[in-house]
């Protein structure tokens, strides 16, 4: 679908996921979810929030702070951010320290959460989601997109995997994958309660 691609056409996504904030739910409720990813840099969320700044992951949720707040209010986030919360190597850490009890929340994606839930939900089961609305920034779907580049040697075999890619078959490895990212081809749907 044309959400999922740029109108120059240079490129395709094949798969996204969702930025989440992962909860402790013997600590947190629901209701006291923030309205916004923003809110995190709040008095309120000191010492209780986490997040891994290492990964790429955290680079495409700050992009998405920056396109749609500007650089000073993402400076202004990222530095009370700093000053709130706990500092992981790794989404996978991240959820493991909400889920016993550590920190209060965690800004992840939402595979690593449903990834847990499939196998024992060790690291899972004592935690739930909370998914931002309203066009917030934290609302953000990271889409891995696709493309031939213009001094590719093999053009014609690239452009037939791309196609590959966003076609019913390859969307359909993608949903049956242990990735658990959201298929992008309307054909496809993932097939779970993700």
């Amino acid at each position: 679908p044309a959400e999922y691609r740029p109108a120059d056409g240079e490129w395709t996504g094949f798969a996204a996921r969702s930025t989440v904030m992962v909860y402790n739910t013997d600590a947190l409720t629901e209701d006291e979810m923030p309205e916004s990813l923003l809110d995190l840099a709040d008095p309120e969320w000191k010492d209780r929030i986490s997040f891994s700044p290492t990964g790429a992951d955290f680079q495409a949720i700050v992009s998405a702070v920056l396109a749609t707040e500007g650089e000073d209010a993402t400076r202004e986030w990222l530095a009370g951010l700093k000053e709130n919360g706990t500092v992981y190597d790794g989404n996978n850490v991240v959820l493991k320290s909400v889920n016993s009890g550590e920190v209060d929340a965690g800004v992840i994606y939402h595979y690593y959460w449903y990834r847990d839930q499939e196998e024992s939900g060790a690291d899972s089961d004592s935690s739930a989601l909370h998914f931002f609305g309203d066009q917030d920034p934290g609302a953000f779907l990271s889409v891995s997109g696709a493309g031939v580049l213009a001094s590719s040697d093999d053009a014609a075999d690239a452009q037939a995997f791309v196609e590959y890619l966003a076609s019913p078959a390859g969307q359909q490895i993608i949903a049956d994958s242990y990735a658990l990212e959201y298929t992008l081809n309307p054909e496809v749907p993932l097939g779970r309660d993700v």
